[in-house]
Formats: structure tokens, C-alpha cells, sequence
């Protein structure tokens, strides 16, 4: 019987089924990853056996199935890596980090999820139709949700569900790119946490004007929200946010002219403004960022 805690085959081409004795060999694992083979079938109950795993990385195989009930046994588990399977079903009491991109789930997002109450870290991106719950607004520890390259909408044009997000006073990185949400932006993104500093909601068919609220969001690195139908003008409140480094507009029906506080914003170096319907001239001080596309 081995010592062993971590142990990490990762992309090695390896092939079959996951040998069922794992575990039985190996009891003191901590971390095991077993992502980027060519494993299929089912997950062998017997590999969550390994009551001290912490990390258990699985992602990029051929898995397909339900994750065996067995693994609320592991109750030390904080991270587990799933993505790009053919898994359908999975439970997990106390996880921190749950990453289940490119699965095989059907239908609306899972409510098992929100029993999840420790996540700090949700990716499941191309994966669920359906509306977005406001139940994500339980997972009061959350810092980063992805949510993106799905078919999700809202249950109300007020995109209920980011009003539910303002109770996560973690949250620093909302993704729902590319998803046909089908609402107008409210002036409840003002009322996120302002720890916030990712929020990308690209191509979401999102209508109305843009918040002048979202300047409350002082700790914003990253606002995208092209491939929309915003109107309206470039609220002026943007020039609050000195750590903004990534601003596109890109693609949406904003009109009148670029206002001259976006030149205050000194971390800037990325500006997407195209196919809107501005008008005025391009503010001199732009000559410092180092994209710009008008």
C-alpha cells in the first residue's frame, strides 16, 4: 500500500476503462487527474473510494453516464474537473470548484447545483436550454460564473436572474456570452457586489440603454457587451472605472458621441465601438490605446 498523494496522468493518450483498484492501492491520494485521455464508460464508483482526494480532474475523456452517488463520500473533495464528457447527472455536497463544460446535460440547469452551497467557482458552458433560475442569488460564496455558448433566456425581459446575482457579494467574473436571453439591460447590474471585474454578456440580444449605475462597479477590468441591440448614448459614469481595461460596445445602436471621459481611463488598451451609429469625431487621446476599432 502506498503514500502517495498526488498523482497526475494527464494527456498521455491513455486509453480503456479506469482501473477499478486505484484506490485500493492508493488510499492517501490528495490529487488525481486522469483529464485529457481516451478513457470511456462509466466512472468506477470504486475510484471515489479515495476519501483524502482534494482534486479529482477528469475532463477531456469519453465519460458518459451519471457520476456514481458514491462520491458524497468524498468530503474532502474541493475541485472537480468534468469537462468535455458525455456525463448527464452529478452530486456534490461540498464542493468549491466545479468546472462541467461540454457535457451532456439536456434541459434546464440542474437544480442539484444550488444544493452546492461552498461553490466559489461554476463553469457550465455549452451545456443547458432553459431559463436561467434566480437560485444562482443561494450561492452566496460565488465568485466566478460561466455560463456561456448555451441556449439560456431569462423568465422576465428584466433578466431577473442578475438580480439574484447581487446577493453573490463575492462575484468578480459573470460570462453569458452568446446566449439568446432575449431582455434589456436593468439598472440592477449597478447593484452587483463592486468587487466585480469580468462581466461579458456579448451577443445576447440584450435591448435598452446602457446603466449609468454600472460606473458603481469601480473594480471593472472587463465590460463586454457587444452584439447587442443598446441604444442610447456611452453613459459618462464609465469614466469612473480606473481599472477598466477591456470595453467594447462592438455591433449595437449606440448613438451621439464618444464621450471625452473615456480618456481618463488609464488602464485602458482595448476599445470595440464598430457598427454603432456614433457620430462626432474620435477623441485625440485615443492615440495611447493600443487596440482600437471604430
Amino acid at each position: 500500500m502506498s503514500s502517495l498523494q498526488y498523482l497526475d496522468f494527464s494527456f498521455n493518450r491513455l486509453s480503456g476503462e479506469i482501473p477499478p483498484y486505484i484506490c485500493s492501492n492508493l488510499p492517501f491520494l490528495e490529487y488525481l487527474s486522469l483529464s485529457g485521455n481516451m478513457f470511456h464508460g462509466g466512472i468506477p464508483s470504486t475510484l471515489l473510494n479515495c476519501t483524502y482526494l482534494q482534486i479529482l480532474g477528469l475532463s477531456y475523456n469519453d465519460f458518459s453516464g451519471a457520476i456514481p452517488r458514491e462520491i458524497e463520500n468524498l468530503t474532502k473533495l474541493k475541485e472537480l474537473y468534468l469537462g468535455i464528457n458525455r456525463l448527464h447527472d452529478v452530486r456534490f455536497p461540498n464542493l468549491e470548484e466545479l468546472y462541467l463544460w461540454g457535457n451532456n446535460f439536456s434541459g434546464t440547469i440542474p437544480h442539484f447545483i444550488f444544493n452546492a452551497s461552498k461553490l466559489s467557482i461554476l463553469t457550465l458552458a455549452t451545456n443547458s436550454s432553459g431559463f436561467i433560475p434566480s437560485t444562482f442569488g443561494n450561492l452566496k460564496n460565488l465568485k466566478e460564473l460561466s455560463l456561456s455558448y448555451n441556449y439560456l433566456t431569462s423568465s422576465t425581459p428584466e433578466l431577473s436572474f442578475l438580480s439574484s446575482l447581487s446577493n453573490c457579494k463575492c462575484l468578480k467574473k459573470l460570462d453569458v456570452s452568446r446566449n439568446p436571453l432575449d431582455g434589456f439591460l436593468p439598472r440592477v447590474v449597478g447593484n452587483f457586489s463592486q468587487s466585480l471585474e469580468f462581466i461579458w454578456m456579448s451577443d445576447c440580444n440584450i435591448s435598452g440603454g446602457i446603466s449609468k449605475e454600472i460606473g458603481n462597479l469601480t473594480d471593472l477590468i472587463s465590460i463586454d457587451l457587444g452584439g447587442n441591440k443598446l441604444n442610447g448614448s456611452i453613459s459618462i459614469t464609465l469614466g469612473k472605472l480606473q481599472k477598466l481595461q477591456f470595453l467594447s460596445f462592438r455591433g449595437n445602436e449606440l448613438e451621439g458621441s464618444i464621450p471625452n471621459v473615456l480618456c481618463h481611463l488609464a488602464a485602458l488598451f482595448q476599445l470595440h465601438l464598430r457598427g454603432n451609429k456614433l457620430s462626432g469625431s474620435i477623441p485625440t487621446c485615443f492615440k495611447d490605446i493600443l487596440y482600437l476599432d471604430f
